[in-house]
């Protein structure tokens, strides 16, 4: 996960922020992995600025894919792999948006602190 914006520390600011992530079950001779991977682009308002604390208001714009592949008994011959599928994999897109708010501070010169809470709506094709 990782990200990064430019701007005027007390005015607008642009930047982008991506994530991915996996996960990998195996119980017995079944297979469950399921992949997220998210992208997107921001624009913020910082507002409130202050010696102490900074509001910011943003939004995140963003697509992502969500993968699951699924695997069961493995074949132990050419023969069996034809006869018996034993591979599965689903898949699907989506858009998303996050309206979010923050608060950002500076402890030291060399430390910015930032705390933030938003929601993200998603819309994928059914």
């Amino acid at each position: 996960m990782g990200g990064g914006f430019g701007g005027a520390p007390d005015g607008i600011r642009f930047g982008g922020f991506g994530a991915d992530g996996d996960s990998l079950t195996v119980v017995g001779t079944r297979t469950v992995a399921f992949e997220l991977t998210y992208g997107g682009m921001l624009i913020e308002k910082a507002a409130n600025v202050d010696s102490g604390a900074t509001t910011v208001f943003g939004t995140l714009f963003g697509i992502g894919a969500i993968d699951l592949h699924l695997t069961q008994d493995l074949p132990t011959d050419f023969q069996d792999a034809v006869d018996e599928p034993f591979m599965s994999k689903m898949g699907k897109n989506f858009y998303a948006v996050e309206p979010y708010i923050a608060s950002e501070s500076r402890p030291a010169s060399w430390l910015w602190a930032r705390f933030q809470i938003g929601l993200l709506w998603t819309l994928s094709d059914p």
